[in-house]
């Protein structure tokens, strides 16, 4: 009697168990893309670490200068 119980339980959620994983997908990647979101709408400017990398980049540009190296633009 109980098989019989089981069987029956099992046919009727066998559609809902064989879309499990695409409904796990779909979830991960709408959660996925709001984690994006989020990160980008609230990604900060980093000014002083971008006039640092600026000053970095003028520095090794004249130390190759010194060393011979040309530039073309």
């Amino acid at each position: 009697m109980s098989m019989v119980v089981f069987l029956t339980l099992s046919i009727n959620y066998i559609y809902d168990l064989l879309q499990s994983p695409i409904l796990l997908g779909i979830g991960f990647a709408v959660f996925s893309a709001g984690v994006v979101a989020y990160r980008v709408a609230t990604f900060n400017d980093c000014v002083d670490a971008s006039e640092e990398l600026k000053q970095q980049i003028r520095e090794a540009k004249n130390d190759l200068k010194t060393k011979g190296f040309e530039f073309s633009s």
